[in-house]
């Protein structure tokens, strides 16, 4: 996988790409030992101050709305009771755990195949250091995974295309805290859908959290929609934690076939420090789409 930025013409859309020969030593790479040592990738946590300034920026960028930051004991705000999600059954075998090597350490997100059965979605911060500009490599999607069953992996998903905003790697604000992969392979269980603008009241999100299922089995929790404010929205009633960084935020949710249900409509993206029951993302916007529609037709 190439390290160095790759700007397409004309776009504001950051790509980087595998080569076939990379692929054959990504698969070579992730045995069963080293996906079970691979340590969850930490949910970013903003203080008051932070989270401030966050929305202040984005207010300043278009957005008019202001924020009541909540305060008191977290429990107040506790809707929802993670639960372990049934892999082998709709829509939660969309999902799986996404596996990648950064600075000489393997980590562990979660990530799920939306729109289509080539394209799945996860966190910014899972394929790409704002910070550094570095991208993940070694990077494979494991669909349905459980890691503690010796010989059930899930589905494993070869990676050719890495795509992010040129905004995350500019500021490394939350607000485009997401990313997409073209696959290899296709989806042995089809897809999310795809919605923007977070139009549901109540959702559920998914993920591999450490503090639940330590990051061997898929977790779900069903939340409330909260603050939804400059670029940001706040599902309560989520207190998954490390590891569940690009976990899906599913509208709908139905474990039977439902044209109308189970769309992703936004992702764990961080947490803030006052109020570790609630999960944080970005609202998913015409950006988001772009991006989308970007890592759908070019497979690089």
């Amino acid at each position: 996988m190439r390290k160095g930025l790759a700007i397409m013409p004309d776009t504001d859309i950051l790509v980087s790409a595998v080569t076939d020969e990379q692929m054959r030593d990504i698969d070579a790479y992730w045995t069963p030992e080293r996906m079970r040592a691979a340590s969850p990738v930490e949910l970013p946590t903003l203080a008051r101050d932070e989270l401030r300034q966050l929305i202040e920026r984005s207010r300043r960028d278009g957005t008019e709305e202001g924020i009541v930051l909540p305060s008191g004991p977290p429990q107040a705000w506790l809707r929802g009771s993670p639960y372990a999600a049934d892999v082998d059954k709709r829509p939660y075998w969309n999902g799986g755990a996404l596996f990648f090597t950064r600075d000489g350490s393997d980590y562990q997100c979660s990530a799920e195949f939306v729109g289509n059965d080539r394209v799945i979605m996860t966190a910014a911060h899972c394929l790409m250091d704002s910070d550094s500009g570095q991208w993940s490599t070694n990077v494979v999607f494991y669909r349905s995974y459980v890691g503690h069953w010796w010989g059930k992996g899930g589905q494993k998903v070869g990676v050719s295309c890495l795509c992010v905003k040129q905004g995350w790697r500019d500021t490394g604000d939350e607000t485009w805290d997401y990313g997409f992969c073209y696959t290899r392979d296709a989806s042995g269980a089809g897809w999310l859908g795809f919605k923007t603008g977070a139009p549901y009241s109540s959702w559920t999100a998914i993920g591999y959290p450490e503090n639940y299922g330590g990051t061997d089995d898929m977790y779900a929790v069903t939340g409330d929609k909260g603050q939804f404010t400059g670029g940001l929205v706040q599902m309560t009633g989520n207190p998954m934690g490390h590891g569940s960084s690009g976990g899906a935020w599913i509208g709908g949710l139905s474990e039977d076939y439902d044209p109308n249900g189970n769309f992703a409509i936004g992702l764990n993206a961080f947490k803030y420090d006052d109020d570790p029951s609630s999960g944080w993302g970005p609202l998913f916007d015409w950006n988001t789409w772009d991006l989308y529609e970007y890592a759908s037709a070019n497979p690089c």
